[in-house]
């Protein structure tokens, strides 16, 4: 096992939030703050968009390649639901960038709906920001979607 310090640096700098960036994608003005808030305390960047749409421009048209997605599905314009197809199909970091749902519809709902949301972690609004901070540091430290 090699202890040597560009090691331990290496490892530090993939798991501590400094420098990560975060897309928070959501209607709701308050709630983007909030999170946007909390994230930019535990030292990340932050990325907002208040619908699908504005998400894709973030990521098609000015380049910003975040290293996770907060994503509600419930928006004007382009959903959630529809950014994800989206992404699926024709974006080209979509395997690489987690994605967390963040819904006020639980899950059965959603599988009542016929939405189909496996592969993705869901949080249920109204939610916990430790919690939520929780799971993006988790998904940052391990890439799993």
């Amino acid at each position: 096992m090699d202890n040597s310090p560009l090691t331990s640096l290496a490892k530090t700098q993939h798991t501590t939030p400094v420098g990560r960036k975060i897309l928070v994608v959501d209607d709701d003005e308050f709630m983007r703050y909030a999170i946007g808030y909390r994230l930019r305390e535990e030292g990340f960047t932050v990325l907002s968009a208040s619908d699908g749409g504005q998400a894709l421009e973030l990521l098609n048209i000015k380049q910003q390649h975040p290293d996770l997605i907060l994503l509600d599905l419930m928006m004007p314009y382009i959903s959630g639901i529809e950014f994800l197809h989206i992404i699926q199909e024709k974006h080209p970091l979509q395997k690489s960038i987690p994605v967390i749902i963040i819904s006020s519809l639980g899950q059965d709902e959603l599988k009542e709906g016929g939405y189909k949301l496996e592969g993705y972690h869901f949080i249920e609004k109204p939610l916990s920001l430790d919690e939520l901070v929780h799971w993006i540091n988790h998904f940052l430290a391990y890439g799993e979607n």
